[in-house]
């Protein structure tokens, strides 16, 4: 008797078709823009991102040799050789990537934390051997508390012009500096509380209180670093102590510093302009007499002032009547 047949079916096998070859030409050198000089396409390149974004800072080294020298030029400076202006940008970033949380204030740091920062700035740069090693780390600090309360500021200023007081979107902005995104959330309900806008409320009037909103135009740079701005625009020469006053805590109406601009119209031998991005050191002609800036007497009256109190203290140390 033969075996009895199942209900199990074999399953018909699925019939794949081949697509025939298709190969898409490869455009030649000039028929599209996107056509290398071998004839292949490149993928374009994603667009750039717009705006000023965090700059370059002093990179660290294990070789001591290679850090920077730096001194300290009074209470809240430092120094050196060449571009000290990294200094204070190295010290900024430290601060502000390695706050251990939401601080409105640098000296609300904890010792150990403060000391991990010094620790990564003197890999980037180290303090000269006649300094006083405690009085340079008190430099460090005062720095370290200014520029983080400017970032700050500058932070809430940014956003509160640009959506007010919608908290949300604030939170939702994140400053390159912040690493740690919960922070600047913490933050932002720091800074939408009653207590913290009256004392910034109290802090603006007393800031505002001239009418100005600025006690001089130095920026972050010191008034070290604006004296050998000056001196390298005048051919190496000192400029004055009121000089230095005026390029520091006035404006011409059109904006521009009034010292800078008369040393712009100076004419050196040649018949060379100098301005403020002109290197004229390498045009002056050596058979020549070290030419002599004359600087007249700056009409104060057509100059704006930071507030009314330096126009005063410019006055009186000018010996002007005002």
């Amino acid at each position: 008797m033969a075996p009895r047949k199942t209900g199990l079916t074999r399953v018909a096998r699925k019939k794949h078709f081949k697509r025939k070859g298709t190969s898409q030409p490869v455009l030649e050198v000039g028929e599209g823009s996107n056509a290398n000089p071998e004839g292949e396409i490149t993928q374009p390149e994603p667009p750039k991102k717009r705006g000023r974004g965090p700059g370059k800072i002093q990179k660290s080294t294990e070789v001591v040799e290679d850090r920077p020298i730096i001194w300290p030029v009074g209470d809240c400076e430092f120094t050196c050789e060449k571009d000290p202006n990294k200094i204070t940008a190295a010290i900024t970033r430290l601060a502000l990537n390695n706050m251990p949380g939401p601080f409105r204030s640098y000296n609300s740091f904890d010792d150990k934390t403060k000391n991990n920062i010094e620790f990564l700035f003197l890999k980037k740069f180290r303090y000269h051997e006649r300094e006083d090693p405690k009085h340079c780390r008190d430099v460090f600090e005062a720095i370290a508390a200014k520029r983080y309360s400017a970032e700050m500021y500058e932070a809430r200023d940014y956003c509160f012009k640009r959506w007010e007081r919608n908290i949300e979107a604030w939170k939702k902005f994140q400053p390159h500096w912040c690493l740690d995104h919960p922070h600047w959330h913490a933050l932002c309900d720091i800074f939408f509380t009653e207590d913290f806008e009256k004392v910034s409320l109290t802090n603006k009037d007393n800031r505002t209180k001239s009418g100005l909103l600025v006690a001089n135009h130095c920026g972050s740079a010191s008034s070290h670093q604006h004296f050998g701005k000056l001196k390298k625009l005048n051919n190496g020469k000192d400029p004055s102590m009121g000089e230095l006053y005026l390029h520091t805590h006035s404006r011409r109406q059109d904006g521009k510093s009034p010292v800078v601009a008369q040393i712009a119209s100076s004419v050196i031998p040649g018949g060379v302009e100098t301005n403020e991005n002109t290197d004229v050191n390498g045009l002056k002609d050596p058979s020549t007499e070290e030419p002599t800036t004359l600087v007249p007497d700056y009409d104060i009256h057509s100059l704006h002032f930071t507030n009314s109190e330096a126009r005063k203290l410019y006055e009186k140390s000018a010996g002007h009547d005002g």
